[in-house]
């Protein structure tokens, strides 16, 4: 390996020499986590993406991913090649969701762009904080509730609070939405499970955000669950979104 992720610096230098669980960052070296910011990006976003994990390590190591992740030599390469991936995905395999999803915030006045795939490529990170609630590249079976609370107190939590200008916040999936309803959301009682909340506008307890819980946008989800609904239910959520902050959708 060329670089040893413990040099790293920043925010992905915290998340590489995480002690945690025990069993995350340091289990495949420069392949084993995500991390799709600097610290120098937190001030700028308006609108932060909170996915459940970045998948697990199988086959990743041997992925162009993975091959183009090992010869990184600083955690700015290391940023810019998460980003890199984590665009390709946006534009590939997830290219309806993606369609739908931007295509709704851009009716609504919240982002603009002419090219879908440019968007993606470049302003995307000027107006999204992009992390995930677990960081390790881990199955998605062995997400529970313990690993999602530990690295949601030790770094979610923190990168909330140092996104100053971020007002929405996008939660997708059921163990994402879990952790945000008890940590953002108590003093609101027992809320309901991702799918029955899925598109609906929350305001945040404390801090004066905003958050939309949504169900992952896997195949599975849409087609078993929410169906088309999926993006009628969330186009309801931005409009009250857009109502309360005063955004002329017209």
């Amino acid at each position: 390996m060329s670089f040893d992720i413990r040099n790293m610096k920043g925010f992905a230098g915290r998340v590489a020499n995480c002690p945690g669980c025990g069993d995350g960052t340091q289990v495949d070296g420069i392949n084993s986590f995500a991390v799709y910011y600097e610290d120098r990006d937190v001030e700028r976003p308006r609108f932060m993406m909170v996915m459940q994990n970045p998948g697990g390590t199988k086959g990743v190591a041997v992925s162009d991913e993975g091959k183009d992740l090992a010869q990184v030599g600083s955690s700015e390469e290391f940023v810019a090649m998460t980003r890199k991936y984590l665009s390709k995905w946006l534009k590939k395999s997830n290219r309806s969701f993606s369609e739908s999803f931007f295509g709704i915030l851009k009716k609504y006045k919240l982002i603009s762009y002419d090219n879908l795939d440019n968007y993606l490529d470049c302003d995307f990170y000027n107006h999204f904080l992009v992390t995930d609630l677990v960081k390790c590249r881990v199955a998605t079976r062995d997400v529970d509730d313990k690993r999602g609370d530990l690295c949601g107190e030790r770094f979610l939590r923190t990168e909330i609070e140092k996104a100053k200008n971020v007002d929405l916040i996008f939660s997708f999936s059921t163990r994402t939405w879990r952790y945000m309803k008890g940590a953002y959301l108590a003093s609101q009682g027992v809320l309901p499970t991702v799918v029955q909340a899925h598109g609906r506008l929350y305001r945040m307890d404390g801090c004066g955000k905003c958050i939309i819980p949504l169900a992952h946008f896997s195949r599975t989800m849409l087609q078993k669950y929410l169906r088309l609904s999926y993006y009628q239910y969330f186009e309801e959520g931005v409009c009250d979104y857009a109502i309360l902050r005063g955004i002329n959708s017209r």
